[in-house]
């Protein structure tokens, strides 16, 4: 059928995106994937494919549950937004009313929109290596640092992704609300929008629901992922969901108030978060109240990803088209790629020429540093040359395609600029033998792939 002459969710149209995701889990070696469409107030159409546990062959579904990371973050700012809509507080205060640890070296300047739009200038991560270590900060933890934190930029100074500015919302909602943020989210969002698969906390029959998380091995095929805790940084990436509950927080997003879905946030609430706040450069992406936006033929996406240690995330909306789709991996994998290719199956092009934008290769010059550098399969860093310049890149992530490294008085340390680890140091780390083998950047280190 064909809705509003705009989206085509024909059986022609299904059969060829089932077809493509079960291409593309041989090409990215996928274990598993869920994915689900949202039509209005309806999913729409959902599959899974592959399996949730390879050992014990359990198969995916719409209502298999997935670490969905960062996701998290945007019931964190529902929740801000909740209580700011009961008069509880304001964008425009600064954090430091509500965490009074929240001082020093400028932070009383940053407020609660400057969280919530990453344009803080706080570090990108809370200082420590517990993404290699498995050992998270406590809520305590975090709190007793937050004097000692230095931001990286003042805030408005440009765009900068920040988990560890949602993890000081996290303390926020607990001091006006009296709730730990989980609690919050689990009582004014999950509960009313009957989001039954989804919480903090694996219990029970709950950790049979969820699919085991893989880190591919081109030698040994798979690898198991370790399922740990966030802890302190919970408000940040701890959220359990499956694609048939997140469907009800897409459709959260279409809210007119002409239908009988329960009031997370008004209409005019739920505009606002979705409006611009920060624009990149040429209009490559924008950010509003944390949710990602980019343009997508003729139309405005919005959307968010999420990654923890195997697993991969992601739901894109259209809201001019009330449409969504969620794809949940259970590997590091490019899930915003495969959403991207499902919605241009699914979303009839407008008659207007389109363009295509390819990258044109230049002489590589700095060869000691370029290359593909991978992050305990979380994330893959392209440092490519070009024009004499080092550019770092995360394939298909906007995002990051103009994050600059400058040379800085330091050997192997080059100064960034632009994208997510904006402002944070790259350091590139050598062999006896004086090639460079790995990266530090923004408190994550990223090994250097051997060319073939």
């Amino acid at each position: 059928m064909i809705i509003g002459n705009s989206v085509d969710l024909s059986a022609s149209t299904i059969g060829s995106i089932q077809s493509m995701v079960s291409r593309t889990m041989v090409q990215q070696n996928i274990p598993g994937l869920s994915v689900g469409i949202v039509q209005g107030q309806k999913l729409v159409w959902s599959s899974g494919f592959g399996y949730a546990n390879i050992k014990t062959e359990q198969t995916t579904s719409q209502d298999r549950v997935y670490r969905v990371g960062s996701i998290t973050k945007l019931f964190t700012a529902t929740s801000i937004m909740q209580l700011r809509d009961q008069g509880l507080l304001h964008l425009d205060d600064p954090v430091c009313k509500y965490v009074p640890e929240f001082i020093g070296y400028g932070k009383e300047r940053i407020t609660i929109r400057h969280m919530l739009t990453h344009t803080s200038g706080l570090p990108r991560e809370y200082p420590g290596d517990y993404w290699q270590s498995l050992v998270y900060p406590s809520e305590e933890d975090v709190r007793r640092s937050l004097p000692r934190l230095m931001p990286v930029f003042a805030p408005l100074q440009e765009w900068k992704y920040s988990s560890l500015a949602f993890s000081v919302l996290g303390l926020l909602i607990y001091n006006i609300s009296r709730m730990p943020h989980d609690e919050y989210i689990t009582r004014m969002i999950l509960n009313p929008l009957n989001m039954t698969t989804s919480g903090f906390e694996l219990n029970g029959n709950d950790q049979d629901k969820c699919a085991q998380g893989y880190f591919t091995c081109e030698a040994n095929g798979f690898k198991k992922a370790p399922h740990v805790h966030t802890n302190g940084l919970s408000a940040a990436s701890q959220l359990y969901s499956s694609v048939q509950d997140i469907s009800k927080f897409i459709s959260l997003q279409f809210l007119t108030g002409l239908n009988d879905q329960p009031a997370i946030l008004c209409p005019a609430t739920l505009a606002e978060m979705h409006r611009p706040f920060f624009m990149g450069q040429s209009w490559e992406f924008g950010i509003s109240a944390t949710w990602m936006l980019f343009p997508f033929q003729q139309y405005t996406s919005i959307g968010h990803s999420g990654g923890m240690h195997g697993f991969v995330t992601n739901i894109t909306i259209i809201p001019e088209l009330q449409l969504g789709v969620a794809v949940f991996c259970n590997a590091m994998v490019d899930s915003h790629g495969i959403t991207t290719d499902i919605l241009n199956k699914i979303i009839v092009p407008s008659q207007e020429s389109e363009s295509a934008n390819s990258a044109i290769s230049q002489p590589i010059k700095l060869s000691h540093y370029t290359g593909s550098y991978v992050n305990m399969d979380i994330f893959k860093i392209s440092i490519q040359e070009r024009n004499g310049q080092l550019i770092g890149m995360l394939p298909k992530s906007p995002l990051f395609q103009n994050m600059k490294l400058m040379p800085s008085e330091n050997a192997d340390i080059f100064d960034t600029a632009g994208g997510g680890f904006s402002g944070e140091p790259a350091t590139f780390i050598r062999d006896k033998n004086g090639r460079v083998i790995g990266m530090n950047l923004g408190g994550f280190y990223y090994t250097r792939e051997v060319d073939n």
